[in-house]
């Protein structure tokens, strides 16, 4: 490997359609790579699946060249994955209707020592039983009138004033 090459002669930032973030590498080194999707498991923690393009031989006939092969790979936030300032994440979401935490979901409980709704944010991986979504004003009358705030996500932190 060449140490010393010529910075004009790397290949450009990975470019896709879905926004960028930085993948720091198992030997610390740090790229930017497209991200395909988000999602928090079963721990709350957020895994980021993104795609890099690498360097690939191809042999043909007429002999070898080099054509991207594109990989997909994971890893969690804030760990292997960073944001960069600038990127629009909000896409990555297909279940919010807004800004993050504009959208409270509704989850009709069955015991009887509780209140009857559980609120969650509209990202909480707890809520997969969650039908209704109401916005922020109807999630606060209805946590006033004993609806209860689910305790992974905390949707009452960003309803108080």
């Amino acid at each position: 490997m060449n140490d010393s090459a010529d910075p004009d002669s790397l290949p450009e930032q990975q470019t896709g359609v879905g926004p960028q973030a930085r993948l720091t590498l198992p030997d610390g080194q740090g790229i930017d790579a497209e991200v395909i999707r988000r999602e928090r498991d079963s721990a709350g923690v957020w895994w980021y699946t993104l795609r890099i393009d690498l360097p690939s031989r191809v042999d043909t006939p007429t002999g070898s060249h080099v054509e991207p092969r594109t990989v997909e790979v994971s890893g969690r936030y804030p760990d292997e994955v960073q944001p960069i300032a600038g990127e629009d994440y909000s896409g990555l979401d297909p279940q919010a209707v807004g800004p993050a935490g504009s959208v409270i979901l509704v989850q009709r409980r069955w015991r009887a020592d509780v209140g009857d709704l559980l609120l969650h944010r509209d990202d909480c991986w707890v809520a997969t039983n969650a039908k209704d979504a109401v916005g922020i004003r109807e999630a606060a009358r209805l946590l006033a009138g004993g609806a209860v705030a689910c305790d992974v996500c905390r949707p009452e932190v960003g309803l108080r004033g």
